[in-house]
C-alpha cells in the first residue's frame, strides 16, 4: 500500500507510441486508454520528432515500432538511449532471435509481438503499467539516495556491494568498488579505524 501511495505521486502514466501506420497509432491509443484510464498514449508517426518529445515531455514508457522509414526502431531506442533512461518496448511484427539479441543489446526493455486483438492490448498494458511501476521505484529510490549526507551502501546476499554512493567512495579513497566484498572493504578500513553503515538486500 506505501508503494502503490508513492507512485501515485506520479500520477497518470505518459506513454509515446511511434509507429509510420496512422491506423495502428489510433487502434492503440483507443484501446489502451479505453481499457486503463490511467493511460495517455501520445501518438507519433516520426522517428525525430518522437526523439524532440522524449527530450521535453517526461515520458514514463514508449512503444517502438520496428520497421519504419529513416530509422528502424533499434536505432530508435539506441538514440534515446544516449539521454534517457525510460523503459522502451519495442511493438512490432517482427520477431526473430536475431532481432531479440539487437534489441536488448541497445537497452530495449522488453519486446512484445503486435497483433490487433483485445487479449494483445491486455498484455501490453500489463506490461506498460509492471515496467513504468519499475521505472518510477527506481527514480525514487535514487532520489532518496541522493539526498542523504552520509556514506551508503548496499550489498547482495554475498556481501558483494552492488551500489555505493560517492561520499563511501571519498571516506576509503578509492575509485569503484562494485563486486567487492564488503567484509574485506570493512577490515581494511577498520584498520585506519574508519566505520561505515551498510544495508544488505538479503
Amino acid at each position: 500500500m506505501i508503494i502503490e501511495e508513492v507512485l501515485g505521486v506520479y500520477g497518470k502514466i505518459k506513454v509515446l507510441h511511434l509507429d509510420d501506420d496512422e491506423l495502428q497509432l489510433d487502434i492503440l491509443k483507443i484501446n489502451l486508454e479505453q481499457m486503463n484510464h490511467d493511460i495517455i498514449v501520445d501518438s507519433e508517426i516520426d522517428g525525430l520528432k518522437a526523439l524532440e518529445k522524449i527530450k521535453t515531455n517526461g515520458y514514463d514508457c514508449i512503444l517502438l515500432d520496428y520497421l519504419m522509414p529513416i530509422y528502424d526502431g533499434i536505432e530508435i531506442a539506441d538514440r534515446i538511449r544516449k539521454f534517457s533512461n525510460v523503459p522502451i518496448i519495442l511493438y512490432t511484427v517482427q520477431g526473430s532471435e536475431d532481432l531479440a539479441e539487437r534489441l536488448f543489446s541497445v537497452g530495449i526493455t522488453d519486446y512484445l509481438r503486435k497483433e490487433i486483438n483485445v487479449s494483445n492490448y491486455s498484455v501490453l498494458e500489463n506490461k506498460i503499467i509492471d515496467i513504468t511501476n519499475k521505472y518510477r521505484i527506481e527514480k525514487i529510490f535514487n532520489e532518496v539516495i541522493k539526498s542523504i549526507d552520509d556514506s551508503i551502501i548496499i550489498v547482495d546476499g554475498k556481501y558483494e556491494i552492488i551500489y555505493h554512493n560517492d561520499i563511501f567512495i571519498d571516506l576509503v579513497e578509492k575509485v569503484d568498488l562494485i563486486g567487492k566484498s564488503i567484509i574485506e572493504v570493512i577490515e581494511k578500513e577498520s584498520k585506519n579505524k574508519r566505520y561505515h553503515r551498510y544495508y544488505s538486500t538479503k
